[in-house]
This record gives C-alpha cells, sequence and structure tokens, in this order.
C-alpha cells in the first residue's frame, strides 16, 4: 500500500478520496458546514485534476435529482449536503433507494430549523433514518476518507446496489484539519472495482425506472427494499475486511473502547465519541467501572451486536444528539427494541445533548454519566437532558419597538455593510406598517440571533428558497382578513433575498408568485455573488 500523511481539513479529505475513487459526475450545491467538501471538488475538477461532470445545480431537490439520472445511465456518483438540504432533497432521497442506484453522499451533519442553527447536531441524519440508504457515522477525518472510498465499493456491489451515507458531525468534525493518512490512486484502484451496473438506461437495452406500484405490488417492493438494507450487512463487512488488511484501519457495526468488565456502557455515535474516550479514561483511572460502546452502522442497525455489546452490563446510558419531538430519542429507542426480548436487561437512561453544535466536553460525558446513574438508581430511567433547560417561551414573544428605525443598531453586521445600508433605507421609504419575509442569508444571520433582533418591523424568515411563498402567503391571508374580518390596516409586504435567494434556489417561488399576480414588493441584495457561505 502506498500513501502520505498530510495535513488536512476533514472536507477536504472527503474530497480527495472522491477523486481517488475515480468519480464521474457530482451534483453540488453549497451549504453549511459541507461547502468545503464541493468547494474542493469544484477546484479539482476546474483544475484538471478530476476527470469528472460537475453540476453547480439550483438546489438540494435538483442535486439528488441529477444524481438520479447520473447513476441510472451507470456512472459514479456522488453528493454532498447538509441539515435542510438534506430535508429538501429528501422527496428524491427516497427514490433513490427505491431505484437501487448506488449514489454516495456525505452528509455533513447538521441542526435543522427552527430556530435556524447552522451548527452540528445528528437531528437530519435521524429524519432519513428510514429512508432505504446504508448509512454510516464516522469520528474524524481518517474515518470519513475511509469510508468514502469503502462506501463506493458497498454501494455498488453487484448484491447491494443501495445508495450510501456517511455522516460526519458538521464543523466539529468536517472542519478539522489534522494529519489523514492519504491513499495513492494506484492503491484505490486495485482495491475499488469498476462501477459496472447490469441495469442502467441504455437505448440498446431499454428498461423502465420508477415505475407506478398498485397496492397489489407495493407492498413487496418496500419488502424487497427492506431485505436488501438487511442483507447488504454481509458485503459491508467483507469490504471493511478487506479494507483492514489493506491499510490496517478496521471497522466494525459496533466498537468498543475500553468495555471489558465495565459494569456502565456510555453509547455514542460520530464525532463526539472522542470526547468520550477522555471522559471514559479519567472515570477509569478513579476506580469506575465504565466503559464506551460506540455505534458505526446505523443502517442497516445491527441488532445482534448491540445485544452482544450491551446484554452483561448492569447500566446503559445512550447519549444522542438529536430528539424525536414527543418520543423517545432515536438511537435509544433502537437500542431499547434491540434489547427488549433479553431475560436479564440492563437499566438503560436516554440522555440528549448537543443539539445545534454546543460542545459536550469530557467534564461534560462525566455528568452526563453520573446524571444517568443517578437517573436509574431513582427508577426515572427515562429521557432527560444533560443541559440546564433554559426558559425560552420570551424569545418567540414579537418584538414591538414604538421608535427608533426600523432596523436597529446593534446587529453582527460590519461597520458600513453595504446590505444593512441598503435595508435600512428601504425601511425608512416603507415605513412602519410594512411586514418582511427574508430568505436565508446574510441579512437575516446578522440581524436575528435568538434571543434578539434588530427588526422593528414584522419580520419573518423561514428557508432559503420560499421567501417569495412566504410573501405571497402573507398577502392573501390579509386580502382574506380584509375581505372576511374587517380588517383594515393598509400594509406593504416585502420579500428580501440575495443573489441565491432571488434568483438561483429562491427563482421558482419568486416566478410562482409572479404568475399568480400577488401585490408585494421584491428586494435583492444583489451583490453579483453568489456565496451562500462559501
Amino acid at each position: 500500500m502506498a500513501s502520505k500523511r498530510i495535513g488536512i481539513e476533514a472536507s477536504l479529505a472527503i474530497a480527495e478520496a472522491v477523486k481517488l475513487a475515480n468519480t464521474d459526475v457530482i451534483a453540488a450545491y453549497p451549504i453549511t458546514p459541507q461547502t468545503h467538501i464541493v468547494e474542493g471538488l469544484a477546484e479539482m475538477v476546474a483544475n484538471g485534476d478530476l476527470d469528472a461532470e460537475y453540476i453547480p445545480v439550483e438546489s438540494e431537490h435538483s442535486a439528488m435529482s441529477a444524481c438520479l439520472g447520473s447513476s441510472a445511465v451507470g456512472a459514479r456518483t456522488f453528493t454532498a449536503t447538509a441539515g435542510q438540504g438534506l430535508i429538501l432533497m429528501h422527496e428524491v432521497v427516497m427514490v433513490a433507494s427505491s431505484m437501487r442506484l448506488p449514489i454516495v453522499m456525505t452528509v455533513a451533519n447538521r441542526a435543522l430549523s427552527g430556530p435556524l442553527n447552522v451548527w452540528g447536531d445528528q437531528s437530519d441524519a435521524m429524519i432519513t433514518r428510514d429512508a432505504g440508504w446504508i448509512q454510516f457515522f464516522v469520528e474524524n477525518g481518517q474515518q470519513a476518507f475511509d469510508h468514502v472510498i469503502c462506501s463506493f465499493y458497498i454501494a455498488e456491489h453487484p448484491d447491494v446496489l443501495l445508495p450510501v451515507m456517511i455522516n460526519v458531525d458538521g464543523f466539529h468534525v468536517s472542519h478539522v484539519i489534522e494529519p489523514i493518512e492519504i491513499l495513492d490512486r494506484k492503491t484505490v484502484d486495485e482495491f475499488l472495482p469498476p462501477y459496472k451496473r447490469r441495469y442502467t438506461l441504455d437505448p440498446d437495452n431499454p428498461v423502465s425506472m420508477g415505475c407506478f406500484a398498485a397496492p397489489n405490488l407495493y407492498t413487496e417492493t418496500r419488502k424487497d427494499l427492506d431485505n436488501a438494507v438487511r442483507e447488504s450487512r454481509k458485503v459491508i463487512l467483507d469490504v471493511w475486511h478487506k479494507y483492514g488488511e489493506l491499510t490496517g484501519r478496521h471497522y466494525k457495526p459496533i466498537e468498543y473502547y475500553k468495555a471489558d468488565r465495565a459494569e456502565t456502557l456510555l453509547v455514542t455515535a460520530g464525532g463526539y465519541s472522542e470526547n468520550a474516550m477522555d471522559a471514559i479514561d479519567k472515570m477509569q483511572s478513579e476506580g469506575k467501572k465504565v466503559g464506551l460502546v460506540r455505534l458505526r452502522l446505523w443502517r442497516p442497525f445491527p441488532y445482534e451486536d448491540m445485544i452482544e455489546a450491551l446484554s452483561g452490563a448492569r447500566n446503559v446510558i445512550v447519549f444522542d444528539r438529536a430528539i424525536s419531538l414527543g418520543g423517545p430519542a432515536p438511537i435509544c429507542s433502537e437500542i431499547r427494541a434491540a434489547l427488549y426480548s433479553l431475560e436479564k436487561r440492563p437499566h438503560i437512561v436516554s440522555i440528549v445533548g448537543g443539539l445545534g453544535g454546543r460542545d459536550v466536553s469530557p467534564d461534560d460525558f462525566e455528568k452526563i454519566i453520573d446524571i444517568g446513574l443517578e437517573r436509574i438508581k431513582s427508577g426515572r430511567n427515562i429521557h432527560v437532558w444533560s443541559e440546564r433547560i433554559v426558559e425560552t417561551l420570551s424569545i418567540y414573544v414579537p418584538k414591538l419597538v414604538t421608535k427608533g428605525e426600523y432596523i436597529a443598531s446593534g446587529h453582527r453586521a460590519c461597520s458600513g455593510c453595504g446590505e444593512v445600508l441598503a435595508v435600512r433605507y428601504v425601511c425608512k421609504a416603507l415605513g412602519r406598517n410594512t411586514i418582511i419575509s427574508n430568505a436565508t442569508g446574510c441579512m437575516e444571520i446578522i440581524s436575528s440571533p435568538l434571543p434578539e433582533s434588530a427588526w422593528e418591523v414584522p419580520w419573518i424568515h423561514t428557508i432559503f428558497e420560499n421567501a417569495s411563498a412566504v410573501a405571497s402567503g402573507i398577502e392573501s391571508g390579509i386580502k382574506a382578513l380584509r375581505r372576511k374580518h374587517g380588517y383594515t390596516k393598509e400594509v406593504k409586504v416585502v420579500a428580501m433575498g440575495g443573489d441565491g435567494g432571488t434568483a438561483d434556489i429562491g427563482l421558482q417561488s419568486l416566478s410562482g408568485a409572479l404568475e399568480r399576480g400577488h401585490d408585494f414588493l421584491y428586494v435583492c441584495y444583489d451583490n453579483e455573488a453568489y456565496m451562500n457561505t462559501g
């Protein structure tokens, strides 16, 4: 094996792996915190370092749609996304697995709106857990690099033919520079077989994909897909074994850290597992019988491995970085189900933390274990939060200010920012009776960090691409109130967005609003660039 060890950001190491896999098509839409992956790939294609078609699409929905097409004709295909982007493409994510298209996608895990948050947790991964994709969690840049190579092998294997999702912690892993062993092209070529798919969109052998299924066949097709996901485990283990033989880095569905003879086991997934390891080191040095179990394979879920890992423990504390609102946390619910049939089950407590990018330090993990043990001892072994609950009701009360400018000073923009000055004068011209719908972008980020707002007129933000659709609803709602309920106030409705929220990802909702003839003003912060946090 030939390789070189270099200091490189994890996102760029992922791009290197995509290049070494000789990927044919990359469909790219930038969104924090995965932007550096597709930026790196764009540079490689532009410089001639990677011979691939690079499609800079207009939305994440289109990114996955383009992947469907390229994979369906037999091209090795890659994309990346995060958070809201994954949710936007969710409709097509479901189609990719049902068509058995071996697309590889890296997700730089990010919190979901609302409120808007661009930092990391695993909410997006949990929303897509039932999408029919093979899914991995990785803990650092080296594992991310390795799993891109392995994932192409697994996805394209004739006994699998399923898309693969690699979950990488946003920022806490994606933006970290660390020493990573990068394989050379010859080594990867010898390990990774060429992509040869039997069924493609080929005029010489025409097939139909995505056909309609009536009730008499739908259940059977879903059962077949479920079987395919479950049976993929055999190939996953085989590919991991081959990669371990090649590199010395061995991966398993469930991985242990100092778990032998531990009475209490902490279960984690993703990059925070490394902080948990430090906590285990310290607690064991104090004579405490604790250990760590790390979840690597999320789908297909490794039930047998989890039973083997946890059945001998007295206590199990499951740390989730996502919450199922109104229900049990996702990973803990799977573990409870896995252990339910055991006659002698360990006590299980669910702890949720690290949401929205909040750090969880080794000291915090010690506290999490202590909190879990306290809950178990008291018999209240249910879902709890690791962080102190903060009263937030006042955050969502509309800010009604009667004096001053319509966008207040003290926001986060740089002094003299042209965008804020433009918005300030637009608001002064429009006056008090104005309602603003604001697309995602710099203006929204700098003006509305919870629990504060610089806006002194009614203002609403939802997501990147729908400011005009939201404005359409505001205008229509006021019409209805005026016609049916005696609303008399004259209100100006305004939609605002930057270049991307206007002419790229937001063009569909703007076009639809124009087609329908809604009466509102549209303001574009035209800086002649589409940055989207790049």
